[in-house]
């Protein structure tokens, strides 16, 4: 099932939502744990030699509607932290940190007295730092950053304490998509009252972070 399909049925269960009967939110939620995101686009390679990136993904919900005898949706918005870091030919050091803020819906569904399937998805904001430095000389170094959009959508699974406030646990898999960052090699400098020849960055290509998430988080509600 692809990110648009996914996002479509949010969309579309939002809208059912709204006209049919709903019970009021009872329910804050936050959830934090890690999470990896395998991103195969050859644009990673030079960056690292390893695909997967390692997260450690908030988010924050709000019980929104509740349709009888049906799903629970929440309101999310999530922000995820996390990067890549590496060696070019043995001679740089390369570090790629990854923010992104998003904002979107779940909806749940009961299976068992704690245990829920839910699907979620959103949209929202990445922004990519790039790094680089010498090996051999550590103080020459060149970093850029750029903005993007992005968006995930994700299937799970959920279990929670019966109590009054709620501890449970969740796994998901998803994907995430966004726009291809972008870098030019500026040189850094710690000298700023220092005159410099002004110099032309060089390009240091586009990034595509693409890639299926797969998230672990511990749950407290309210």
């Amino acid at each position: 099932m692809t990110t648009k399909t996914i996002l479509s049925v949010l969309v579309a269960a939002a809208v059912m939502t709204a006209g049919a009967p709903f019970a009021a939110a009872e329910r804050i939620d936050l959830s934090v744990g890690p999470a990896t995101r395998w991103m195969s686009s050859a644009s990673v390679d030079p960056i690292s030699d390893r695909d997967s990136s390692a997260f450690v993904s908030t988010v924050l919900g709000v019980r929104v509607a509740k349709v009888d005898a049906g799903p629970w949706v929440t309101a999310e918005v999530s922000y995820d932290h996390g990067g890549l870091s590496g060696d070019l030919f043995s001679s740089l050091d390369t570090r790629l940190s990854l923010d992104t803020v998003t904002a979107g819906l779940k909806i749940s569904q009961p299976l068992f007295t704690a245990v829920s399937a839910f699907a979620r998805g959103g949209m929202g904001l990445a922004h990519g730092h790039l790094a680089m430095s010498s090996v051999a000389r550590p103080d020459m170094s060149a970093s850029d950053g750029d903005w993007g959009g992005t968006t995930f959508a994700a299937v799970g699974l959920e279990a929670r304490s019966t109590t009054l406030v709620q501890v449970g646990f969740r796994a998901e898999v998803g994907y995430a998509k966004g726009q291809s960052l972008s870098f030019d090699a500026a040189r850094e400098r710690d000298d700023d009252d220092v005159l410099h020849i002004p110099t032309a960055g060089a390009a240091m290509g586009e990034l595509d972070t693409d890639g299926v998430t797969l998230r672990f988080a511990l749950v407290l509600a309210y």
